[in-house]
């Protein structure tokens, strides 16, 4: 198995296959969740589709030791850690639950939720290792993308119940936990030992934004 995936990440036919796949998924869920014919069909692929990109990234880590399986397991933890308490004490990131959209919940959390931190701080992390500037103020603009992001997400979340507010209000809590979070577990990646290189991690965090901001616009312009 380790042979396979290795002739794989070794293949720049299958490199650049993914630099087109996942693109390609993600134009195709913005025009699906779009589309009141195949929305509800689309919401149901969600969490596939999460996992489905995050495998594909995935493969083409150059490094996988110890060190890197341990890196990925606490920052699920943390990521799903953090919701749990987020959604049973409101002291995180305000006052918020949980629908049916991100799939399978575990005390009220989609399962999905911690491989969701986990691919926004890797992919996140990928880009931020070859910045020539202090370690501070690369975790530092990078936690702020990240709080970007998930301004982006909101709307979108919101619209397609991955999660409600309470009032349907989003708190400004919110993305403080967001930087503070994304902030540290990019301090940990930074220190984690392994290899941090991926050539499809840029695609990812494109495809990621170009879905959001593009579900935003067509939402605003047209719902």
């Amino acid at each position: 198995m380790k042979a396979f995936f290795s002739s794989l990440r070794a293949s720049s036919t299958f490199e650049y296959t993914c630099w087109i796949i996942l693109p390609a998924m993600h134009l195709t869920g913005l025009a699906g969740l779009f589309l009141t014919e195949s929305e509800e069909f689309f919401k149901s692929l969600v969490p596939f589709h999460l996992v489905t990109s995050l495998f594909i990234m995935m493969i083409f880590h150059q490094d996988w030791n110890r060190s890197f399986v341990i890196y990925c397991i606490v920052t699920y933890l943390i990521g799903f850690g953090v919701e749990a308490l987020g959604v049973h004490t409101g002291l995180i990131f305000g006052h918020y639950q949980y629908g049916e959209t991100l799939g399978w919940k575990v005390i009220g959390v989609p399962l999905t939720i911690g491989l969701n931190w986990l691919a926004l701080i890797y992919s996140a992390g990928i880009l931020m290792v070859d910045w020539k500037v202090s370690s501070p103020i690369r975790i530092i603009v990078i936690a702020f993308c990240v709080v970007f992001l998930d301004f982006l997400i909101e709307p979108v979340a919101i619209t397609y119940d991955f999660w409600s507010w309470e009032n349907n209000t989003i708190p400004l809590q919110n993305y403080v936990a967001w930087f503070i979070i994304s902030a540290g577990l990019l301090w940990y990646f930074e220190r984690a030992n392994f290899r941090k290189e991926n050539p499809v991690a840029f695609m990812y965090v494109l495809a990621q934004c170009s879905f959001f901001w593009g579900l935003n616009i067509l939402l605003y312009l047209f719902r």
